[in-house]
């Protein structure tokens, strides 16, 4: 049995030697791949804020349709998040860099108000119109919050593998880690890099330059302070515009009772997708289909009854 035990605390050192040896080599073959942008139309904008710069991207499409202001998750940037879209569309859309993501500054520590304020800053900016707010996983809690002030600016908004709270304990636990685990060259981010450009070798450059874009762990750990508080179902006298509310069904971060307990609180419809988190990158249609189903719904719906979704 001392033998067995010995045997087994001598294996330790092996085993992590091997891990970090294949580690390294995974590592190495990840930077041996040029990150490059795929091609993204329209024109990017800064705006000076008492924070930081607030930069988005606008892209004029059709006037038949209303606008979208796509909102960004945790760890992305505006354009590594909404790039496949941005390919099936022609409609106008605004793609907000969340403040210290992408090409957004921020001097200050990152809070929820701070990205509201940018999403409402660039809408202004850009002159639209009654656009429809779409947030992706943290990005509907930023939604959310833009809404909270500035309801009138928006009609309508799409909740896309999100949730209005993220005080459960297994959620708590999950954004707890989440900065540690999913920093930039942590053993997951690069093991999941490194798999997706097996299975996709003709966008490995793209995949390489959406891991590379990812923000460092200090601003991660940032914005899960935020998300651990963030409950809006504590909010008085709030009430959404016409929305509703995208599940991820196979979701590995949100857990989908959470997005329909969201939903549900706000009395919203879902729309089932099988998918896992990645909703915006791997299924871009799914969201532009829900999109459909709310503006078809707001065509729907006339008189004092506007604005409410059974």
């Amino acid at each position: 049995m001392r033998l067995l035990k010995a045997a087994g605390w001598l294996a330790v050192p092996v085993f992590a030697s091997v891990a970090w040896r294949r580690y390294d080599q995974t590592v190495r073959e990840l930077d041996a791949v040029s990150p490059a942008s795929p091609v993204l139309p329209g024109t990017l904008h800064a705006l000076p804020t008492p924070w930081g710069v607030a930069a988005y991207r606008l892209i004029k499409g059709s006037s038949d349709a209303a606008p979208l202001v796509v909102v960004h998750g945790w760890g992305r940037t505006g354009d590594s998040a909404w790039w496949p879209l941005l390919w099936e569309t022609d409609r106008t859309v605004l793609v907000v860099d969340l403040p210290g993501h992408g090409r957004s500054s921020l001097y200050k520590r990152f809070q929820f108000g701070h990205a509201a304020d940018a999403v409402v800053r660039a809408v202004k900016d850009a002159g639209l119109e009654q656009p429809i707010l779409v947030g992706h996983s943290m990005g509907g809690p930023v939604a959310l919050h833009a809404l909270r002030h500035h309801r009138s600016l928006f009609s309508g908004l799409v909740m896309v593998a999100s949730s209005a709270f993220w005080v459960k304990p297994r959620l708590w636990v999950t954004v707890a880690a989440a900065p540690f685990v999913m920093a930039p060259r942590s053993p997951v981010v690069v093991r999941k890099a490194y798999a997706e450009m097996r299975q996709k070798p003709d966008r490995s450059s793209h995949i390489r330059w959406t891991y590379s874009s990812r923000p460092e762990r200090m601003l991660l750990a940032a914005t899960a302070t935020e998300l651990r508080t963030f409950d809006a179902r504590d909010w008085d006298d709030f009430e959404l515009p016409p929305a509703v509310w995208v599940v991820a069904t196979e979701d590995g971060v949100i857990h989908p009772r959470h997005q329909r307990d969201s939903a549900a609180h706000f009395g919203v419809d879902t729309i089932d997708v099988e998918s896992d988190h990645a909703v915006v990158i791997n299924l871009p249609h799914s969201v532009l289909e829900a999109v459909a189903h709310l503006e078809q719904r707001l065509a729907d719906t006339s008189g004092p009854e506007r604005g409410v979704l059974a």
